[in-house]
């Protein structure tokens, strides 16, 4: 079982170097980066340190992905597949957990920004971490069901479309809704309201 709390262990020390680059990440990403390499001189596989070089340095969604890939992957390879079987069910109440729930959630983000192509891997993603983490506190939960739903939309569009011109139809993705929006109420829209 990993022993993460408090100690002098590689890992250990890489983390805490890790958690100094996040509280600098969004004001001095130089500072950041520098950090996290420092930190993987320590141990290779600190999770975080390679989760927000992924998100400093990475020049698009691909790249982001496999980086993120990368450091889930180190997070698998810390806590061990015993740690999985064990535990399965209190991630995220264990500390040493965290750093690769982050990372989880990066990923399934990072596949979300590949639009329909990566919603499979994100719902995957999603549902991994709510088997782990069924208390859900980092709020996967909403963004799961709005995937899924998202590309359960898609596919119905896909069909009623097909072999159609005048059935295109747009999905806006926000934070916080999904909106379908037909060409008519698209040009609709745009037209300006002679209305006060």
């Amino acid at each position: 079982m990993v022993n993460y709390s408090g100690g002098t262990s590689k890992a250990h020390q890489a983390q805490e170097i890790a958690y100094d680059a996040m509280e600098c990440m969004y004001r001095d990403e130089e500072k950041a980066a520098s950090l996290c390499r420092k930190a993987l001189s320590i141990y290779p596989d600190c999770v975080d340190a390679l989760a927000m070089l992924a998100e400093i340095e990475s020049e698009t969604v691909k790249d982001y992905i496999e980086s993120m890939d990368k450091a889930v992957k180190a997070g698998r390879k810390y806590l061990g597949k015993d740690y999985f079987e064990q535990e399965c069910g209190n991630f995220w109440g264990l500390l040493e957990t965290r750093p690769f729930m982050r990372a989880m959630a990066q990923l399934g983000h990072g596949y979300m920004q590949l639009g329909k192509k990566g919603y499979s891997q994100a719902i995957e993603v999603f549902e991994e971490m709510l088997e782990l983490n069924p208390n859900d506190n980092q709020g996967i939960r909403d963004t799961c069901l709005a995937v899924t739903w998202l590309q359960s939309i898609m596919k119905k569009l896909a069909t009623c479309s097909s072999g159609t011109k005048t059935k295109q139809w747009q999905i806006s993705c926000g934070p916080e809704c999904f909106t379908i929006i037909s060409p008519a109420d698209r040009r609709r829209l745009k037209r300006p309201s002679n209305r006060l």
